[in-house]
């Protein structure tokens, strides 16, 4: 039996599944995206032209599914420019300590109200998925915002100190929004793949980049 060919098979089916799971995580991303939208649309003249920051907006989905979403940046988001975007999805783990998963929710509602002295940031939107798990969309000014949220001490904490108990994997993807906040056009440029083991502190990696036409895969790796 040719092992190598085996092996090619394996790493093709892998990159298969990781383009579907994309796929269908960017379908997640544009509804949160067209939400928003709507929002933004929604408000009144003072709210849209005040400086009240954040402005935070509670969504009750379909099976009465949460949808929250703090606008920081309200001006910046109606523009029709170039926006960046950073998506996070999850699956947690099965069996959750009770304080890990209060932990967890600290941690996110200290992150959010952290991001209003970021200037970069416009917009943390958090969509509840069916199974009690989260998608996050964070939009941009620029990809280089994605520094405030990853050099943020709530954040290396929870990355350090809270993933690995939480967790079982999560998919990071970053896009860009080429026309605002038109879903139609979002994109996305690449993904890092964290998976948690239980004999591991440190979750596995690997990271792909998408073109036109193909998916290339960067590296597999073991996080630092």
């Amino acid at each position: 039996m040719d092992t190598q060919l085996i092996e090619e098979v394996i790493h093709d089916e892998q990159i298969e599944i990781d383009v579907r799971n994309a796929q269908r995580d960017l379908i997640i991303l544009k509804y949160m995206a067209w939400r928003l939208r709507s929002i933004l649309y929604q408000l009144d003249q003072a709210e849209k032209q005040g400086s009240e920051q954040p402005l935070p907006r509670q969504v009750q989905e379909r099976c009465g599914r949460n949808h929250r979403i703090v606008i920081y940046r309200q001006q910046e988001l109606l523009q029709l420019r170039s926006f960046a975007f950073v998506g996070f999805i999850s699956k947690r783990k099965g069996v959750l300590q009770p304080e890990v998963v209060e932990a967890i929710k600290q941690t996110d509602q200290k992150l959010v109200a952290e991001l209003v002295h970021a200037p970069s940031i416009l917009s943390y939107s958090s969509l509840e998925l069916p199974g009690g798990d989260w998608c996050n969309l964070v939009v941009l000014a620029d990809s280089g915002a994605k520094m405030h949220i990853k050099n943020s001490e709530t954040h290396i904490h929870a990355a350090h100190h809270l993933a690995h108990d939480y967790y079982k994997w999560i998919r990071l993807h970053n896009g860009t929004m080429p026309e605002g906040l038109d879903p139609v056009e979002m994109r996305l440029l690449s993904t890092k793949y964290y998976t948690f083991h239980p004999d591991q502190q440190r979750p596995s990696l690997r990271e792909r980049t998408y073109g036109t036409r193909q998916v290339k895969e960067i590296k597999t790796r073991a996080s630092q």
